[in-house]
């Protein structure tokens, strides 16, 4: 491992145990085993260090966005290339990584209001974009509808923010299996955006 990756190792367990404010350079520096100048020749700033700690512990989902975004240039946009998003995010949530990232930017929004904004232009704003391109392509194709769920692909993000939220909360007094509450989104998903044969 690099020493930029053991920075952000480093720092995403000290962002999510000291919060933002709290957070030190110096801290981060002697948890990844670096000198606090090596810090800041490879992040300018706490600032810096945030987002990139954000782009890099959530790259899964967005590179699982990327594959299916890609993946609809060659094959059809179809029930099963949903069902592969989701296999493909599922495990990455039950590390328990976005929920702690999520944790702290709800935590530390408040006071800060540039946490959420760097989640949203990181991860957020990005996915949507890539989601809202494969809808079109699906309802170019014909294998989705258009409609409302293109204007709004959030909805596609929704149990993905809902499973991290319920691991963080509620994994304790009734255990999720992520892969299958994923998979029946899913399946219900198509439901939705899968027209109707017309009967001949």
């Amino acid at each position: 491992m690099n020493k930029q990756d053991r920075i952000l190792d480093a720092a995403i367990d000290v962002f999510v145990q000291r919060g933002y404010a709290d957070t030190r350079m110096d801290e981060v520096a002697e948890k990844a085993g670096v000198a606090k100048g090596t810090v800041y020749l490879h992040f300018a700033s706490k600032e810096a260090l945030f987002e990139a700690v954000i782009e890099n512990a959530l790259a899964p989902i967005r590179e699982a966005l990327e594959f299916m975004d890609g993946n609809a240039h060659q094959e059809p946009v179809d029930a099963e290339a949903l069902h592969r998003f989701y296999r493909k995010i599922s495990g990455f949530v039950e590390t328990g990584v976005p929920g702690a990232v999520m944790r702290l930017v709800i935590a530390e929004s408040g006071r800060f209001p540039g946490i959420a904004e760097t989640y949203f232009k990181t991860i957020i704003e990005p996915g949507l974009g890539h989601l809202s391109g494969i809808l079109d392509k699906g309802a170019k194709e014909g294998t989705f509808r258009g409609e409302m769920i293109r204007e709004h692909p959030m909805v596609l993000i929704a149990p993905v923010l809902l499973a991290v939220l319920w691991k963080q909360l509620f994994q304790d007094f009734k255990p999720l299996d992520t892969a299958q509450f994923l998979d029946t989104f899913a399946d219900m998903a198509c439901q939705g955006l899968i027209p109707e044969r017309k009967q001949p």
